[in-house]
């Protein structure tokens, strides 16, 4: 079968995908997260500095430093936040992050395997919730969407998994003997590779 190269002219124009924002309160979080740390960092420099007999002036230069660089990292941190959100579509789901670099990772319900909720001490203050996405490919493939409201959360899980539980039973069998047939397909290919190879040897 010949592979005809489609023009780009000729494509149907993507539809635009409307993006639902992630909790104001999350950027609370990460900053509240950030001044824990910060702390630590700080703490743990005057400490040095104590124990090292280091000028004062420098101490407090790079004290300094790092302070001026906490506020840059939120600042940028804060102006990428607007760009993150979140869209539940009919057959996937799309999360957009990034502010200089704008990604967005689409992941399809026929790939997902399963989906939970996580909530920490901050989330549990703020009433928010983590939903992490787990799909067949795995790694890099998985997905994790923070800062969603708990109900909002809730409910995109449940819709997740129902769509989840359809595209199973409309697969029934047929999915398993197509996976199978896949299965003995690729072993089928690697036994001709191997004889081949032996063949040329």
């Amino acid at each position: 079968m010949e592979n005809v190269q489609v023009a780009l002219s000729t494509m149907l124009q993507a539809r635009e995908v409307s993006f639902e924002p992630i909790s104001p309160r999350y950027f609370t979080i990460i900053a509240i997260r950030w001044f824990i740390f910060l702390l630590a960092v700080l703490g743990g420099w005057t400490l040095i500095a104590g124990l090292n007999d280091i000028p004062l002036a420098t101490g407090l230069l790079i004290g300094g430093g790092l302070l001026v660089a906490a506020g840059i990292w939120l600042a940028v941190m804060k102006l990428s936040f607007k760009y993150r959100g979140i869209a539940v579509r009919e057959y996937d789901v799309v999360f957009r992050t990034g502010f200089i670099n704008i990604t967005e990772t689409l992941v399809p319900y026929n790939r997902v395997q399963h989906v939970k909720l996580i909530r920490g001490v901050f989330e549990k203050m703020f009433g928010l919730s983590a939903l992490y996405i787990y799909t067949a490919a795995g790694g890099n493939h998985n997905l994790s969407i923070a800062g969603l409201k708990a109900a909002d959360a809730e409910k995109i899980k449940s819709y997740i998994m129902d769509k989840v539980r359809i595209g199973e039973e409309v697969a029934g069998p047929a999915g398993d003997i197509q996976a199978a047939e896949a299965s003995a397909e690729d072993q089928d290919n690697e036994h001709n590779r191997e004889e081949d190879s032996h063949g040329n040897q």
